[in-house]
């Protein structure tokens, strides 16, 4: 596991108890891009304040869902 995994899962632990956090993964056509025919988009949703990000900037669905949780811990921290 990377620094950057670790990191994120301690995180997780601390900032989001069990039950949290939903990560959804959806498939999406890149129109007119045959350099990225196909993209990995991850939303990520804290459920108790329904903070919402979606990172789809990676062809990697892991790199996608690790820059929304890190993305959204960022944010929950900015506010909390």
């Amino acid at each position: 596991m990377s620094d950057f995994a670790e990191d994120i899962s301690l995180e997780l632990q601390q900032l989001l108890p069990k039950g949290e956090l939903d990560v959804l993964v959806r498939r999406s056509a890149a129109e007119g891009d045959a350099s990225r025919p196909e993209e990995l988009a991850v939303k990520a949703i804290h459920l108790p304040s329904g903070m919402e990000v979606i990172c789809d900037s990676y062809k990697s669905h892991a790199m996608n869902g690790a820059m929304a949780i890190a993305r959204l811990l960022r944010q929950l921290k900015d506010v909390g």
